[in-house]
C-alpha cells in the first residue's frame, strides 16, 4: 500500500526540496517504487534539483486538468519517478491546488510518495498536510526556523494530519544538542542531515545527493531517514550510468546485494523467500511514520465520516481557514516551554544532560 509524506516547513531555505530529492532517491535506488511531485506551485524547483526538467507536461498542467499524472510523470534516478512543476510563473493561475488529491490517488501504484510543499502557510502549502499519511518536518536547527517549524506542527495537527518526525539539516555538530531540539518540538527527531558542502555541489550538478556523492557525511545521514520511514535499514547503493550497484567501495555501509523486481510490500520479505535486501545482517529500526491503514486516512481526510478519495477537497477548504492566530499559536508556546525546569525523565537521564541542553535551547530561544 502507498504511504504519501509531505515534506514540509513554513520556514523556506531549510532544504526540503534537497531533503525530498535525496529521500526520493535513496529509496528507489533501495528498491522501492518511489514518486516525488513538486507541490510547491508558486517556486517549483524540484525537477531541476532531479535533473528532470519537464519538456512537457507538468504538475501545473495537471492542476489545470490540461494533462494526466501519467503525462506529467518522467524518469528520474534509478527509476525514480519525478513529476516537476512549471518554472514558468505564467502558469501558477490555472494551477488548481484542490486536484492535488487526484493527482496524488493516481500514484497508487507506488510504495512512497514525497511531496515537496511550499514555504509559509498559505492554502496552497498548508493543504498537502491534510492529504498525506504522515507529514516529515525540515528545519535546520536555529531559532526562527523551528519557531516556524512548530507553526506547521501546529497547522498540520488541526488539518487532521500525522506527524511522522523531522529532519534538522545543516547541523553543525559543535556545541548542538539534537536529542534537545527534538523534544523541544515534541515531534520524533529522525535524523540530522550535517552541514556538507557536497549538499550545495549536487544541487549545482542538477543530481541528488545520493547519486552524486554517495559516501558524504549528508548522504549516509538521508540514508538513515529513509531507514526510518521504511522502518528498516535501507541499503546503501552507488549509482551509476548502468542504474544501481551494491556498495562495493569500503564505504561505513554493509555489501547488500542489488535490489530485485520483486513486487512484495515494502517491510516484508520477497515473495520467493529469499532475504530483502538490507535485512540480511540489519536489525530493523522502529517504523516512524507509516499510518494503521493509509488509504483510509487519505480518504478521510476532511471528512466527518467515511468519505471518499475526493473528500481530499475538505481539506483545501480548512486549510484556506488557517489564520495569523492559528499559524502563530506556537510562538507562545515555544517561549513559554523553554528555560524552565526540566525534571529527569524516566530513563534517568542527569542534572548535567539537563543543564546543557537547558543552555543549548537558552542559546536558541532566550
Amino acid at each position: 500500500m502507498v504511504r504519501v509524506y509531505a515534506v514540509a516547513s513554513a520556514k523556506g531555505g531549510v532544504g526540503k526540496t534537497t531533503t525530498a530529492a535525496a529521500l526520493g532517491a535513496v529509496l528507489a535506488a533501495g528498491g522501492r517504487r518511489t514518486a516525488v511531485v513538486d507541490a510547491d506551485v508558486g517556486m517549483a524547483n524540484l525537477g531541476g534539483t532531479l535533473g528532470a526538467d519537464a519538456d512537457a507536461a507538468t504538475v501545473h498542467d495537471v492542476l489545470a486538468g490540461l494533462a494526466t499524472p501519467g503525462e506529467a510523470t518522467y524518469e528520474g534516478p534509478a527509476g525514480l519517478s519525478v513529476l516537476p512543476g512549471d518554472t514558468d510563473l505564467a502558469a501558477f493561475p490555472d494551477a488548481d491546488p484542490a486536484r492535488l488529491g487526484e493527482l496524488i490517488d493516481a500514484l497508487a501504484d507506488h510504495d512512497f510518495v514525497l511531496v515537496d510543499t511550499g514555504a509559509g502557510l498559505s492554502h496552497d502549502a498548508a493543504l498537502p498536510l491534510g492529504l498525506a499519511d504522515g507529514v516529515l518536518l525540515v528545519s535546520t536547527p536555529d531559532r526562527t526556523a523551528l519557531r516556524d517549524t512548530a507553526k506547521t506542527r501546529d497547522v498540520a495537527e488541526r488539518l487532521g494530519g500525522r506527524i511522522a518526525g523531522v529532519a534538522l539539516t545543516r547541523v553543525d555538530p559543535e556545541g548542538f544538542d539534537a536529542v534537545a531540539v527534538g523534544e523541544h518540538l515534541d515531534v520524533p527527531l529522525l535524523a540530522s542531515i550535517p552541514e556538507d558542502p557536497s549538499v550545495a555541489a549536487a544541487a549545482d550538478a542538477s543530481e541528488p545527493l545520493p547519486s552524486y556523492a554517495p559516501d558524504s557525511p549528508a548522504a549516509e545521514a538521508y540514508r538513515t531517514l529513509a531507514s526510518e520511514l521504511v522502518g528498516e535499514a535501507v541499503p546503501a547503493t552507488v549509482l551509476t550510468d548502468a542504474g544501481e550497484t551494491p556498495r562495493s567501495d569500503g564505504g561505513d555501509g554493509p555489501s547488500v546485494a542489488a535490489p530485485s523486481d520483486d513486487d512484495s510490500a515494502p517491510g516484508e520479505p520477497p515473495s520467493d523467500g529469499s532475504p530483502s535486501a538490507g535485512t540480511a545482517e540489519t536489525a530493523p529500526v522502529e517504523e516512524a511514520g507509516s499510518p494503521t491503514d493509509g488509504a483510509s486516512r487519505r480518504s478521510a481526510v476532511g471528512d466527518d465520516g467515511g468519505g471518499g478519495p475526493n473528500d481530499r477537497d475538505d481539506a483545501g477548504d480548512g486549510a484556506g481557514d488557517v489564520d495569523d492566530s492559528d499559524a502563530g499559536a506556537a510562538d507562545g508556546a515555544d517561549d513559554a516551554g523553554v528555560g524552565g525546569d526540566h525534571e529527569a525523565d524516566a530513563n534517568g537521564e542527569d542534572d548535567a544532560n539537563d543543564g546543557r541542553r537547558k543552555g543549548f535551547l537558552g542559546r536558541l530561544f532566550g
